[in-house]
């Protein structure tokens, strides 16, 4: 399975999680010209969330997958939540790191300090 496949496969278990916790998905893979958000989504508040996909292979590899989100992209999501709060002016926008590995799938709210 190429690595295209695997991401789309941990998106799709990221979005049935998201769904078991009262989220409502609005884009999957949106691009958006300097980076693509994984999953955009609604919480039960109507706030806006972006949702970082982290998936590491194995078990017990939840903070592997944590780590992925190094400084670049933390940046980039950053200027993801600026454009995205400009497209949602009337909602909260909040940036979450959903990582997975085989077994566990861990949420992180506010992962990103928004600038």
């Amino acid at each position: 399975m190429n690595n295209r496949a695997i991401g789309n496969q941990a998106e799709d278990r990221a979005c049935v999680f998201l769904r078991q916790n009262k989220y409502k998905i609005l884009k999957r893979n949106w691009y958006l010209g300097f980076g693509e958000i994984d999953i955009l989504a609604q919480n039960r508040h109507k706030e806006i969330c972006i949702i970082e996909v982290k998936y590491v292979a194995g078990a017990q590899s939840l903070a592997r997958a944590k780590e992925q989100v190094h400084y670049f992209k933390q940046k980039t999501l950053q200027k993801l939540y600026l454009a995205t709060a400009k497209c949602y002016p009337e909602n909260m926008v909040r940036v979450h790191i959903l990582a997975m590995d085989d077994v566990n799938i861990e949420l992180t709210e506010d992962a990103i300090i928004r600038e």
